[in-house]
């Protein structure tokens, strides 16, 4: 396997690793990733060796696997689990390279193989576009010279190794997948149990896209809310409704004398509605930006919890709290594997998020849908040793006398990062076509998901 480090930015501690498409090189996947994050593209899957020297010094690693890039990436999260890795992402590929029901059909695997020369491999091409303009458009980023010999010795070895298991976050499917049938696709990830996202269009999508839905660019987060410090609890009344109910279903017993870390404390406004009702006998306050205003008995840390929580120490918690949080994080699943394991028998984990229908008018101005996991999603990630308490959702709607009133909100709560409206052109789209009422007023929708679990006892 081959490695090549695309795009880097002085600071960058993040990783967008991309395991790329049978017959096609780091030159096809040039456009901008996300901000924050490096971005490294794997090719050439002959062998699955891989020197992790190459990610030493990256704190967080985003995996997206297209194609039979997903087998090899399969491989990768499984023999390297120590490595420091959220977001696992599958596009328009399976862990059944060839498979009639799930992957490519093994004749058409087995026609491929027996016939490959340069022009079957433009054939192959033109169908990986999915149209004759897609194709034109990416016919200059594809391999000048393609060595037909080295791509079926690299055929080979993917048939031969076959299927494989692995963790995955999300699979994206395009609807129109003229390599590996849609079909199977989404019949191999429901089988897995993976939630799936479908896309319009081809077997090679946007992948730029594809990164601005599926991961956070977490830098912005930070800075948006800092901004928003000052005007945050005055603006934030959806959020504080939020807390207000997730303390209320978690409903604490305040003789008990709890172990509890909160992640995303922000101001402290959850924080405070919680120690009205119990007395902690440690408390820990994670956040990417922590107000100084937090409360004295707190140990706190600025951190970006989604690493943090790998190394907390096993049965060493009593609760964990998050309000309004872990929409922003890569990986929701790993977050809630890893807290699970840093529960005692009987701890509990106290959440809240944001689902689909958040936003929704908005999202549909500026065209990013951020892929928020619904209820049914969140169910599938629930860590096999703990018990579902409650999970359940309800719809918010707050109205505002005019479009840049709600726009003031959004920037006073920090969560323009979750809105998607930082650029002037989607400001504008929103000011100028977000509907109205005929008052004038306008209102701005949010999808509240509230999950309380608990670690069994043995």
């Amino acid at each position: 396997m081959q490695l090549k480090l695309t795009h880097t930015a002085a600071g960058n501690t993040r990783l967008l690793l991309l395991f790329a498409g049978w017959g096609t090189d780091p030159s096809l996947y040039s456009q901008p990733g996300v901000e924050g994050y490096d971005m490294m593209v794997a090719w050439d899957y002959t062998d699955i060796d891989i020197d992790t020297a190459a990610f030493s010094r990256y704190d967080e690693i985003a995996v997206v696997g297209y194609s039979f890039g997903v087998t090899a990436a399969s491989y990768f999260l499984n023999t390297f689990p120590q490595l420091p890795v959220t977001a696992r992402i599958a596009v328009n590929g399976t862990c059944h390279p060839v498979d009639d029901s799930r992957g490519i059909p093994q004749t058409i695997f087995d026609g491929t193989l027996a016939g490959l020369n340069p022009r079957s491999l433009d054939k192959f091409y033109r169908r990986m576009a999915g149209s004759g303009k897609l194709y034109k458009d990416m016919l200059p980023s594809l391999p000048p010279a393609p060595d037909t010999d080295s791509l079926k010795v690299q055929l080979e070895a993917i048939g031969h190794r076959g299927s494989i298991t692995a963790d995955w976050d999300m699979a994206v499917v395009s609807d129109n997948d003229l390599i590996i049938p849609a079909g199977n696709q989404l019949r191999a990830w429901r089988e897995a149990d993976v939630p799936v996202k479908v896309i319009a269009g081809g077997h090679l999508p946007d992948f730029s896209g594809i990164f601005r839905t599926v991961l956070t660019d977490k830098g912005l987060v930070a800075s948006r809310f800092s901004r928003a410090i000052d005007t945050y609890d005055r603006a934030a009344t959806i959020q504080r409704h939020i807390a207000k109910r997730l303390v209320d279903l978690w409903n604490p017993d305040p003789e008990e004398s709890l172990d509890i870390l909160e992640i995303g404390c922000g101001t402290g406004m959850s924080t405070r509605l919680y120690l009205d009702r119990v007395t902690p006998r440690s408390l820990r306050l994670w956040d990417l930006s922590p107000a100084p205003s937090l409360p004295a008995v707190a140990d706190v840390t600025a951190c970006d919890a989604e690493i943090a929580v790998t190394t907390l120490p096993g049965e060493s918690l009593d609760v964990i709290f998050t309000s309004s949080t872990i929409q922003w994080f890569n990986s929701p699943g790993m977050f809630f594997r890893r807290c699970a394991d840093a529960l005692r028998p009987g701890g509990k984990m106290v959440v809240s998020t944001f689902g689909p229908a958040t936003f929704g008018r908005l999202h549909s101005l500026t065209g990013i849908t951020p892929s928020y996991l619904d209820v049914n999603d969140l169910r599938r990630i629930i860590p096999r040793q703990t018990d579902i308490i409650a999970i359940t959702d309800e719809t918010v709607s707050i109205t505002f006398d005019s479009a840049a009133d709600m726009m003031r909100h959004i920037r006073a709560t920090g969560v323009n990062a979750l809105a998607s409206t930082g650029t002037v052109a989607a400001s504008r789209r929103i000011l100028n076509d977000y509907p109205r009422q005929e008052d004038g007023s306008v209102s701005l929708t949010y999808q509240p998901i509230y999950i309380i679990l608990q670690k069994r006892k043995i």
